[in-house]
């Protein structure tokens, strides 16, 4: 049953008066296909009391456009509608994507005025005696029930620097992990700390990079406990 004109009717009732119910109220699926807003999806709701909105699937189900009896209830900024893909996160370049809108999605990977939470890319890492040390990404279950992981080990007065980097957009899911003689600030940053390295002419600089494919539990277990005894070892 549906209520409408203020009583109930059923729907053989009312396609008794109209020829497609969408004359009364309904969804109709559009795509956007202008400026910032092309390949955005909308979902344009009329309810058939007055109110007529337009959905967002693609922003979280926001909602942006709204009225009632043709008068308009949302705030809709400048920008107007904008594509996921233009999305910016630093600072307050998320306001060139903002459109307003009567429902607008906020907090969930943050909230509130810029700041940097916690960004760790650059790490020292522990070494035992001989300045040997790893590191290691272990997965337990990569998606099939299966375990695997990778250790890269290597001399840290050679690679004294580790730097972890990650995106984590679908379809760009990668992690680098990268020792090396400086972190990637750039040459004048480098200069600057006292950590550019000079290759004098005629000379060599020679690293070592061992990999390990792990591939069960127990190993992991063992890389695990390895890595606490270096730790453990390292802060004495």
């Amino acid at each position: 049953m549906a209520e409408y004109v203020g009583r109930e009717w059923s729907k053989k009732e009312l396609l008794s008066y109209v020829g497609d119910s969408h004359q009364l109220a309904g969804a109709q699926i559009s795509t956007l296909n202008d400026g910032k807003a092309e390949g955005v999806k909308v979902i344009n709701i009329n309810t058939g009391s007055g109110l007529n909105f337009s959905v967002l699937p693609g922003r979280g189900m926001d909602i942006s456009h709204a009225f009632f009896k043709g008068k308009s209830l949302s705030f809709l900024s400048g920008t107007g509608i904008t594509s996921p893909a233009y999305y910016e996160e630093s600072g307050f370049k998320w306001l060139r994507s903002f459109f307003g809108g009567l429902l607008t999605t906020c907090g969930v990977s943050y909230s509130g005025a810029p700041s940097v939470d916690q960004k760790v890319f650059f790490h020292n890492l522990a070494a035992d005696t001989e300045n040997k040390t790893f590191m290691a990404l272990l997965n337990r279950d990569i998606g099939d029930g299966t375990p695997l992981g990778i250790v890269i080990r290597f001399d840290k007065r050679k690679l004294p620097k580790f730097t972890e980097w990650k995106m984590t957009r679908q379809g760009f899911y990668a992690l680098g992990l990268e020792p090396g003689t400086a972190v990637p600030l750039g040459r004048a940053a480098v200069r600057e700390k006292g950590d550019l390295l000079f290759l004098q002419p005629q000379k060599r600089y020679i690293i070592s990079i061992d990999f390990e494919v792990i591939e069960s539990i127990p190993e992991m277990a063992a890389i695990e406990s390895e890595a606490l005894k270096l730790i453990n070892d390292y802060d004495r």
